[in-house]
């Protein structure tokens, strides 16, 4: 999940920025390929820039879209935003191998995803 930034500036997205959002989305599954997976793309209720859940057995995966944003809705982080979340897919296996795992916290597991995954995403630019 990419969190919304603070600030006091709100953007509101359009069905344009939906429409990019999943280009960029589909451009990232193929990048990292994530060929097997369907997925589609709404709108979220949250107040994030961008989430995904995902069902690691059927290889489903819906990507939400914040509606609200606290940064200009750029080309490029929309794209961003779809990496990001592109990558949580791409470590699925990793997150269901650490939930097997009860006896470290859920928080700790996380934060170790989003570390690789800020790790990886430079290395991908």
């Amino acid at each position: 999940m990419v969190p919304a930034a603070n600030s006091k500036v709100r953007y509101t997205l359009t069905e344009k920025h939906l429409i990019a959002y999943t280009a960029y989305v589909r451009e990232w599954m193929d990048t990292l390929g994530l060929h097997g997976w369907e997925f589609d793309v709404k709108w979220s209720e949250e107040n994030v820039r961008g989430s995904a859940e995902y069902n690691l057995r059927s290889r489903g995966v819906m990507f939400m879209l914040g509606r609200v944003w606290y940064q200009k809705p750029t080309r490029a982080r929309l794209s961003e935003t779809a990496l990001h979340e592109c990558l949580h897919v791409l470590l699925a296996q990793f997150q269901v191998v650490c939930e097997t795992h009860p006896h470290d916290g859920h928080d700790e597991k996380e934060s170790a995803e989003h570390a690789i995954i800020n790790t990886i995403v430079p290395l991908i630019r």
